[in-house]
């Protein structure tokens, strides 16, 4: 079934074309009539192309604002919407001049413009995002292809009648502008693929300091002062029904997934596991524990040999973070512990992410299994700060820091790589974490850690 506004800008496009057609057959015949008619009919398909895009999420009023914010969106981002919104109106612009001969790239630009604006007026007035990309991105697309029926127009000047076709043909200064003009676009194009390889991403977000450090800092450990280059990990591309498919034959679960509603299932008498879109799982065991209940130590034990011996995890399991005993909630007799894990990628522990939680119970039976993050693969390479370049930002104000309560002096122990995840897009970067002890007035003393983003 369409939509209202599908169904809205079609008439209204067909009763565009029909007054058009209309008027340029009653003045300039038939032929001209039918250059208006396709020139509509490309509209109506750059109209189509844009229904598959997802609707801007909010108004963005400052014209090319990803090129102004280019760290931030990259060559992708900037490419993405030359392709999205102004690609599927270069047939338009190309048919521009046929249809409506008295007017050259100027007027494309502003037909461009008002074509993309008025399909978008349902859109608009049912509180949809203004995003002036999109609009201008329309107007260049429908003059990029005036440009190139101009240049056309030049090259088979010689081969084609164009009083016979009742073809406009451009005057000279027309098509040194179309030419000058597409010369600015390919260099804006390659030039943006150039600076912009890389795959663009955010700074992690470090959330603000509760206390500020005191300027009596001390060290207390080596520092390198080479750059190396430093991975960043992002999450995995690979299928979901794959890595489905790859938790669930690992608990000896073999039978087909099932999708609904973006959950998707793997189960059989044995068990079940759980996949949602986003990459994170749960695992619940049908078998009924039997045994006798196992000591804490002998929990942890149980969890690390299972991990061992399957290949279940992209990542490596760091440490035990916390361990809650279990009870039944009837009889208040303990049934086991809940082991609560932290995961580390190629030796650098992952700092507050990656939560994984495992319910051991009696004859050491892992019966539950949740991981709360998705699987991640290792992604560029980053040009890193070196250890002593961090420590001279920290000493310059900058990074965060764990503090719980003001300090008179700071002393820095350790530094090391971990790894911790922006928010806004998934990627784990890398950061240089200071194990630091910091003196207080009343002559106690605190462990914490200050952390330096790791990448230039």
């Amino acid at each position: 079934m369409f939509r209202f506004d599908i169904i809205t800008n079609l008439a209204m496009l067909i009763g565009f074309a029909a007054i058009l057609g209309i008027g340029v057959y009653r003045r300039e015949g038939s032929v001209r009539a039918a250059y208006c008619v396709l020139f509509c009919i490309c509209l109506g398909a750059a109209y189509a192309l844009k229904l598959g895009m997802a609707d801007p999420a909010e108004s963005i009023f400052m014209p090319f604002h990803k090129l102004y914010n280019f760290s931030e969106y990259g060559s992708a981002g900037v490419l993405g919407d030359l392709f999205s919104y102004a690609l599927p109106y270069l047939a338009a612009g190309f048919l521009f001049m046929p249809a409506f001969p008295r007017f050259r790239m100027l007027g494309a630009f502003i037909g461009g413009l008002l074509a993309s604006l008025c399909s978008r007026i349902y859109f608009l007035l049912d509180g949809g995002g203004f995003v002036t990309d999109e609009y201008l991105f329309a107007g260049i697309g429908m003059a990029a292809g005036c440009a190139l029926y101009i240049l056309a127009a030049y090259i088979f000047r010689k081969k084609i009648d164009f009083k016979e076709f009742k073809l406009p043909f451009p005057k000279h200064s027309s098509f040194v502008w179309s030419l000058t003009i597409l010369l600015i676009i390919y260099t804006g194009i390659a030039f943006t693929m150039i600076f912009g390889s890389h795959e663009p991403y955010d700074d992690i977000a470090f959330a603000a300091n509760a206390y500020e450090l005191p300027a009596d800092i001390t060290l207390d450990c080596p520092l390198s002062e080479n750059s190396d280059k430093l991975l960043m990990y992002v999450p995995s591309t690979q299928p979901i029904e794959e890595r489905l498919m790859a938790v669930a034959q690992s608990v000896g679960i073999y039978d087909a997934i099932t999708a609904a509603s973006g959950v998707y299932i793997a189960e059989n008498e044995t068990g079940r596991v759980t996949m949602t879109e986003s990459g994170s799982w749960v695992y619940e065991s049908y078998t009924v524990p039997e045994g006798d209940l196992p000591t804490q130590d002998e929990a942890v034990n149980a969890v690390f040999r299972f991990f061992s011996s399957r290949q279940i995890l992209s990542t490596d399991i760091d440490k035990v973070t916390d361990i809650i005993e279990r009870t039944n909630d009837t009889t208040g007799t303990r049934i086991g512990y809940d082991i609560y894990l932290s995961s580390s990628v190629n030796g650098s522990p992952i700092v507050n992410s990656c939560a994984i939680v495992v319910s051991v119970r009696a004859g050491e039976s892992i019966v539950k299994i949740r991981r709360y993050d998705c699987d991640i693969q290792a992604g560029a390479q980053l040009n890193g700060i070196s250890q002593q370049k961090a420590y001279e930002a920290i000493l310059a104000g900058r990074g965060t820091n764990t503090l719980t309560a003001p300090a008179e002096s700071v002393m820095v122990n350790t530094c090391d790589l971990v790894y911790m995840q922006n928010p806004t897009q998934g990627y784990y970067l890398p950061v240089w974490a200071f194990g630091c002890t910091a003196a207080h007035q009343d002559g106690t003393t605190e462990d914490f850690f200050i952390y330096i983003q790791a990448d230039k």
